[in-house]
């Protein structure tokens, strides 16, 4: 759990990266769902491959060490747009910096591509 201050912290951190994956009932502030599990169980096959590279990525961080994925970088480089991209980049220099760079990257992003904030159930709340 590496750069994390809690298993809360970090599943709010894969939340959001399902969210941007348009995925954001897959995760919850207690952890993956078991829709999560069935995803994770088919390695992401039935997702866009930039929705797949986010949401494995999800598992990786929750699993670390042990990765339960056969993601790639290539996966994330290769697949995941720009706004995306920025994304994964800016959460890895926020682990860096430790739990309160993480909160700030969890802040910062936080809401879905469509704009919608994420509630706790680990789906989007209509509103700001």
């Amino acid at each position: 759990m590496s750069g994390f201050r809690t298993e809360v912290q970090l599943a709010r951190v894969c939340k959001v990266l399902v969210a941007h994956a348009n995925q954001a009932g897959l995760w919850t502030d207690h952890g993956p769902t078991p829709a999560a599990q069935q995803v994770l169980a088919k390695n992401g096959g039935v997702l866009s491959s930039s929705e797949r590279a986010l949401v494995l990525l999800a598992w990786v961080l929750w699993k670390t060490p042990n990765d339960p994925t056969k993601l790639k970088v290539s996966d994330l480089v290769g697949n995941l747009d720009n706004e995306n991209l920025a994304l994964v980049g800016s959460l890895f220099l926020a682990m860096s910096q430790g739990p309160d760079g993480v909160d700030h990257w969890i802040d910062a992003y936080r809401r879905g591509p469509s704009g919608g904030s994420l509630d706790d159930a680990g789906g989007r709340a209509s509103g700001a």
